[in-house]
């Protein structure tokens, strides 16, 4: 299996291994990194997040080009919903981080 990050921007990879690869074991490893990360430095924090929003930028993009290459046009569709939907809710999240900063205080 190789992998070749150009292909999801192209549209020639399968939607699962855009989902599974691409997307989950991705997500999952760069939040692996945040546990050896100095955090709580401002510029390494800020950092973190602005690699963190490309990714996803990636991931959606990916998503989108990829939706229909798999056996059913409705997870297709679904997967276009979904890149729809969460493209509309990053300018909520911003409006919410910018005007109540206290709801992202993560200290429990």
């Amino acid at each position: 299996m190789t992998l070749s990050i150009w292909e999801p921007l192209q549209g020639r990879t399968p939607l699962w291994k855009v989902v599974w690869v691409y997307g989950f074991a991705v997500s999952l490893a760069y939040a692996l990194l945040a546990l050896v990360l100095p955090l709580e430095n401002p510029v390494v924090a800020r950092v973190y997040t602005l690699i963190g929003l490309l990714i996803g930028l990636y991931q959606l993009i990916g998503l989108w080009k990829c939706a229909f290459n798999c056996r059913s046009r409705a997870w297709g569709l679904l997967v276009r919903i979904s890149v729809i939907a969460s493209l509309l809710f990053i300018p909520v999240c911003i409006y919410l981080f910018a005007t109540q900063p206290a709801l992202f205080d993560l200290d429990l």
